[in-house]
């Protein structure tokens, strides 16, 4: 009789946590919206598979759709794991997840920092609704702002160069000043890609710091 190894698999896995909303979302996908039309419900900690040391009193829970076409609940603590066909995933309780898996060195986490917006705002989505505000934006005030902050920015790059505090300042300032709807629009887009620069500035600087902590 002949012995046979299983052979070893890779996965992308994430968990179901309130730390970890962000990732749960980007990791579903539109499938979150197709299973939870109503969003994610709340659960008490008794229904939790583990309350990942997480303060309550209310934990979560979604639906997802496995291969077979059921609906699976994943509780909070559970490890969601996906299926070969696309949209489909599995709950894996954190035992068991603990037991049969273990972390690749280096392995990317869901996403890049556009992901991770992108899951923000379905998150955002998923607890808020559709949100439809006054821009509240324009005014003696606001455009007075906007040009402290274009001469702040300006003296420091004059002298050394500007921070991403003030680029940023300056980009917000010069978007509350627009009530122009066109121009607001373009100025916001602005600030926005100011802020993922910074993010990624930031993530640049975290690899740099662990790589020097590795030598």
């Amino acid at each position: 009789m002949t012995t046979y190894r299983k052979r070893p698999t890779e996965t992308t896995a994430v968990q179901l946590r309130w730390t970890t909303w962000n990732d749960v979302c980007t990791f579903l996908g539109s499938a979150f919206f197709t299973e939870n039309p109503g969003g994610a419900r709340e659960i008490p900690a008794a229904e939790a598979s583990d309350t990942c040391g997480e303060p309550g009193p209310a934990y979560i829970a979604v639906n997802v759709r496995t291969a077979h076409g059921d609906i699976a609940v994943v509780r909070h603590g559970d490890w969601i794991i996906p299926e070969a066909e696309p949209g489909r995933f599995y709950p894996c309780k954190p035992k068991i997840f603990a037991a049969t898996y273990e972390p690749i060195s280096g392995a990317a986490g869901p996403g890049g920092v556009l992901a991770e917006i992108a899951a923000e705002r379905a998150a955002q989505d998923a607890r808020w609704g559709e949100q439809n505000h006054p821009d509240g934006t324009g005014g003696p005030v606001m455009r007075a702002r906007a040009a402290e902050a274009r001469a702040a920015c300006q003296y420091l790059a004059d002298n050394g160069g500007p921070d991403w505090r003030s680029i940023l300042l300056e980009e917000v300032y010069e978007a509350l000043a627009e009530e122009e709807p066109a121009r607001l629009r373009a100025e916001l887009l602005q600030a926005a890609a100011v802020a993922t620069a910074w993010i990624e500035a930031i993530d640049r600087r975290t690899v740099t710091a662990e790589a020097g902590e590795a030598k």
